[in-house]
């Protein structure tokens, strides 16, 4: 009996094989009958429709059409014929195509005012159920195809930067049709903020930092397929519009194979108003050959100098007109290491250029806390409002979500509370080293209510929700006393913003003295902030008393008379907040006169067109196994650790480094110079920051070493890089025969943390690294990759990881 059971059984699977097969590879799928869709659904009642892409977009709307405000739940199964990703996007993309969007609707799409459809990226061919529930349409694929392995690849798209106004167009390499987006992560540094732009849509504003920023715009990956345009637009700065660099990396599974030897395209940016190009390209390994093609136009009547230079070669000079196209054989000889690209046209000498760069601040909000802030904006008599209740401000709980807050009636305190967390979110967020103190003050400053500098968002604006209750009298001159001793060790800019309802009448250290002497000492403790070099904004906050007022104004104009402002009303008031956060942002461009590129000029600049590009070939990573990518941050003058415990070793790896307005001059591994700009002398005006270089793995130890080094026209090597990041990739040495990945439980001193290995696993069981277990699939091979790389930063082998990189996954893929 048992044997008879096992060849029904047996016969269900090969009947389920033969028919999966058939739905896969049968270009008439129409005529798959009952009882095969039953075994491919599993439900005997399943309704299901072989469709191809583009009328399933149709058949969905019907759908969707036939059930919409429909009170249950209702599901219907589409076999998808066609090969490649169904995404959100192009769903919409025929939902507007057809001006349907008054029924089908996403706002993140631009179509109509709601989000009715809830889906992931989806790659066909594939059975995908559709779900009406709760006026939503889910859409998620069945997985009852079985799917060929898929390969988590990476790919990178480093591009150098530019001086000039205008928009920068970059081409990125197509991926696979079946590629599906895992993650996109970008790191840039730039002198201003730009708005990004994909394939036409605007991904979202990239706001400046001191330093390179790494941001996730994974949320704009479902514009990352085919031919892809990348646009970096500065217009609404024309005075800071430079770009240092910018660097792109999309994860992507798909089921494509890689070879050995790959071939591959980078594209160069393209400028409409450029007065310089420079980046130091990166190939992977050393390319066996690598051709540029470039296409530019010199507009105009008279001949202008093109020069393009590659490891400080000139590979052209000559004066050309009209539209040019080049074709330059690189050669593998040029290409080997750190290789410099530098291209100039239209300008033939280079100088020094002044460069706005932003610099960190340090403020200090000051908040009268006095007895007159209890009233409303429209007490006519702030002093009645105080001793007989009239005009007392509402407080509405303190809250500042309430509905009401704007209202005249408002208590001053409560507004002034609410505008200052409103503040606090808007100064951090100019710069990633901004700080902000607070003071609160009445007969005196309350130091209960004082706040040190600080970036803690949440601790200020603990603190600011403790002002409440106001009383007592107004101290100006001890408000601006408090203020200096907390900017007293800052080495920043120094800013004081000092507000106030009403007149000063008590002195230090907190006595009435009247309003004679109190506003002596307020005018002569401003006056010392001044000389210490502490910027004062002052706001007159519905203040009565025209001696009030003149008193914040005479204050503002010792350093300068637009830092004062007035106000009367809600929105005058929030407006005045919001606006002294735009000066402080002008206040924190510094001007540097060494910086890279070339002066401006009254010259039309010439154009490169946006199918410029270099074609090269070179020896890939093996994608028939496995490999770790690993992204960590290194000091100028420090050290990291590398997995190259158990059956790990480093593959191919690089350096970026980001010295902004000067050069990398130098660069150190484990004790050996591998970069250096001292061949061409002390005047590097001639070429960008060469960020990206290449270090040889073989190099490579436990404990590695890196010494970054920055110069100037004037002062070679004389800084420390201060943002600099390591790449590179561990490669697992054994032949790799099966592996699918693990969620990993892993321990380090901060605790245990979940890390998913590779990204793009979505199976079901747990890996853990811990004190308490060290748990594995052995036969998994991905699963043996990273438990060799935790436990390679496991000095002790007791099950806790003493660091880890900042951002790390597996490449690869397996049959």
């Amino acid at each position: 009996m048992n044997m008879i059971h096992s060849l029904i059984a047996l016969g269900f699977v090969l009947l389920t094989g033969a028919v999966m097969l058939l739905v896969v590879t049968s270009p008439d799928t129409l005529d798959v009958g009952d009882d095969a869709i039953r075994l491919v659904t599993d439900d005997p009642n399943e309704q299901f429709e072989p469709v191809e892409k583009e009328p399933f977009f149709e058949q969905l709307f019907l759908f969707w059409k036939q059930n919409q405000f429909a009170d249950h739940t209702v599901s219907k199964v589409f076999l998808v014929n066609d090969t490649g990703v169904i995404t959100k996007r192009d769903l919409f993309n025929f939902i507007k195509s057809n001006n349907l969007c008054k029924s089908m609707q996403s706002l993140a799409f631009d179509c109509g005012g709601r989000e009715d459809v809830v889906m992931q990226s989806i790659a066909i061919p594939s059975f995908i159920r559709a779900t009406y529930v709760n006026d939503t349409l889910v859409l998620e694929a069945e997985n009852t195809i079985p799917e060929p392995a898929r390969f988590l690849r990476m790919k990178q798209y480093n591009v150098g930067g530019y001086i000039g106004n205008g928009d920068m167009t970059i081409g990125l390499q197509s991926l696979p049709g079946d590629a599906i987006i895992e993650r996109v992560l970008i790191e840039y540094y730039a002198n201003s903020d730009f708005a990004l732009y994909i394939n036409g849509s605007l991904c979202g504003m990239m706001y400046v930092q001191p330093y390179a920023v790494r941001q996730d715009i994974t949320g704009c990956a479902e514009d990352i397929y085919g031919a892809v345009n990348m646009s970096v637009d500065f217009s609404h700065d024309p005075d800071r519009s430079t770009l240092y660099g910018f660097i792109m990396t999309v994860l992507y599974s798909s089921t494509t194979a890689e070879g050995s030897i790959s071939s591959d395209r980078l594209y160069l940016p393209a400028a409409d108003t450029l007065v310089k190009y420079y980046s130091s390209l990166y190939f992977p390994s050393s390319p066996s050959s690598a051709t540029m093609h470039l296409e530019y136009e010199v507009p105009g009547t008279e001949a202008k100098p093109f020069r393009l230079f590659v490891n400080n070669n000139q590979k052209i000079g000559k004066d050309v007109l009209g539209v040019q196209t080049e074709n330059v054989d690189l050669g593998p000889g040029l290409l080997k290491g750190p290789t410099l690209f530098h291209m100039q046209v239209g300008y033939d000498n280079a100088t020094s250029y002044e460069i706005k760069l932003p610099a960190p601040t340090d403020t200090v909000l000051v908040t009268d806390i006095s007895g007159s802030m209890g009233c409303d904006l429209d007490a006519d008599n702030p002093q009645s409002c105080m001793s007989d209740g009239r005009d007392q401000g509402l407080t509405y709980g303190g809250d500042c979500t309430h509905p009401d807050l704007m209202s005249i009636d408002t208590q001053k305190l409560l507004l002034a509370k609410c505008f200052g967390i409103g503040f606090v979110s808007d100064f951090l967020g100019l710069h990633i080293s901004n700080r902000l103190g607070l003071v609160a003050f009445s007969s005196s400053s309350d130091r209960t209510k004082q706040h040190d500098l600080s970036r803690e968002s949440t601790s200020l604006i603990a603190k600011l929700n403790t002002y409440e209750n106001p009383l007592g009298g107004t101290c100006v001159s001890c408000s601006i006393a408090s203020s200096m001793e907390l900017l007293a060790s800052s080495t920043n800019a120094k800013v004081m913003v000092l507000m106030t309802d009403g007149v000063a009448n008590h002195c230090i250290p907190g006595t009435g003295c009247g309003e004679g002497p109190a506003f002596a000492e307020a005018r002569e403790q401003a006056q010392l902030a001044v000389d210490n070099n502490i910027t004062i904004f002052t706001i007159a906050f519905a203040i009565n008393d025209p001696e009030g007022k003149a008193l914040m104004e005479e204050i503002a104009c010792m350093d300068d008379c637009s830092h004062y402002k007035e106000g009367n009303d809600p929105e005058q008031l929030q407006e005045i907040y919001k606006s002294i956060i735009q000066e402080i942002n002008v206040l924190q461009s510094t001007a540097v006169r060494y910086g890279q590129g070339y002066e401006q000029s009254e010259q039309t600049p010439a154009k490169v067109l946006k199918n410029s590009y270099i074609d090269y070939t070179f020896s890939s990573l093996s994608m028939s196994s496995v490999n770790l990518f690993v992204q960590d941050e290194v000091a100028c003058d420090g050290s990291f650790q590398a997995p190259l415990s158990g059956q790990l070793r480093i593959s191919d790896a690089r350096l970026y480094s980001w010295s902004g307005n000067s050069w990398t001059d130098e660069v150190l591994f484990n004790g050996n110079s591998v970069y250096s700009l001292s061949s061409i002398g002390d005047n590097y005006s001639q070429l960008g920051d060469a960020f990206t270089i290449w270090l040889d793995p073989a190099a490579f130890t436990m404990r590695n070493t890196v010494e970054v080094r920055s110069g100037n026209i004037r002062f070679p090597a004389s800084t420390c890089v201060k943002n600099a990041t390591i790449q590179y990739h561990a490669e697992y040495v054994p032949g790799v025969t099966k592996g699918t990945g693990c969620h990993w439980h892993v321990e380090s001193a901060e605790g245990v943390a979940l890390y998913t290995i590779p990204e793009s696993y979505i199976g079901t069981q747990f890996c853990e690294y811990t004190r308490k277990k060290i748990s594995y699939d052995n036969g998994d091979d991905v699963q043996k990759l990273t438990l060799d790389f935790f436990g390679s930063f496991d000095e002790n082998k007791d099950g806790v990881v003493d660091y880890l990189p900042e951002y790390f996954t597996v490449l690869g893929g397996l049959p």
